[in-house]
């Protein structure tokens, strides 16, 4: 003979942030939880979750972000599942974690309008590099898309390579 019991253990654990993620730079992109000993996958989801299948027992889990430190929540309800009792008993509650950190905000940044690669000169290297972003075959950081951005329009275009064509040409001696 079964008996159904229930065993509820509603915990709450404080831990630091990665080296560099802050409440400031960093968002949760998923959570996942799993009750420590069991051979299951983490049941990952948004960030607070209730009444997963995939968790099995794990009623309601999440995550606050504080200005010192992740505070991880959850409350597990090892209910009789599938005609197996459980005793009660305190459980240990695993949490996986995604952090994303946020790109930087570059005001304040030095850079210098039309010298994309950074070296210091503006040259047909620059001007290459904003033509290959513009292809699609290059990637440019924060930073670089704000310097080829030389007639100062919000976007990088066929309009900036004209100008960096022409400063490289000495056409023209300012942006």
């Amino acid at each position: 003979m079964t008996k159904d019991m229930e065993q509820v253990y509603t915990g709450t654990k404080y831990i630091n942030y990665p080296q560099g993620y802050t409440v400031d730079n960093s968002i949760v992109v998923a959570i996942g939880a799993k009750v420590n000993g069991e051979n299951k996958q983490y049941g990952y989801g948004s960030i607070t979750e209730t009444g997963t299948a995939l968790n099995r027992g794990i009623i309601e889990k999440g995550i606050t972000l504080t200005n010192s430190n992740l505070l991880l929540y959850c409350r597990y309800d090892g209910l009789n599942l599938g005609g197996i009792a459980s005793e009660t008993k305190k459980e240990t509650i695993i949490f996986k974690i995604i952090l994303m950190k946020l790109p930087e905000l570059i005001e304040g940044k030095d850079y210098v309008l039309g010298d994309v690669n950074q070296d210091g000169q503006i040259t047909q290297n620059d001007l290459t590099l904003v033509q290959s972003y513009i292809q699609g075959t290059q990637a440019l950081t924060d930073i670089q898309l704000k310097a080829a951005d030389v007639n100062k329009d919000g976007k990088i275009d066929s309009g900036d390579t004209f100008k960096l064509s022409q400063y490289v040409n000495g056409i023209i001696d300012s942006f």
